[in-house]
């Protein structure tokens, strides 16, 4: 996969696609990151946004897996209603997220080992 083009991005075309469960997830590979003191190099940014169903609550699965659990943030893209992403959730190729009411967007960054 070529970095930095528009080879990151993924099209979906379906008629009547149900995915019992589970969410579709357009995401994005922003970049490379450093973390730490000294800065070590080898992260990735991915971010994405979704919304939750009539649960009020989602699975997000990463375009690209992490290594190991990724940092997660989640924030409301309509509302300041908290979106609560469960930290024992966050794991390499996904994580779980609930809202006060359903069918919320959301907007969301994982930055991680690759």
């Amino acid at each position: 996969m070529a970095r930095y083009s528009s080879d990151n991005f993924m099209a979906l075309n379906a008629t009547n696609l149900t995915v019992a469960g589970s969410v579709v997830v357009a995401n994005k590979l922003l970049s490379y990151v450093g973390i730490g003191s000294p800065t070590t190099w080898g992260s990735i940014t991915q971010a994405g946004s979704n919304a939750t169903g009539a649960g009020s609550n989602a699975w997000v699965s990463y375009g690209t897996a992490f290594s190991s659990a990724p940092y997660v943030n989640a924030t409301s893209a309509e509302s300041t209603e908290a979106i609560a992403v469960d930290a024992g959730s966050v794991a390499a190729g996904s994580f779980y997220v609930e809202t006060k009411t359903a069918s919320q967007v959301f907007a969301w960054t994982a930055i991680g080992p690759e």
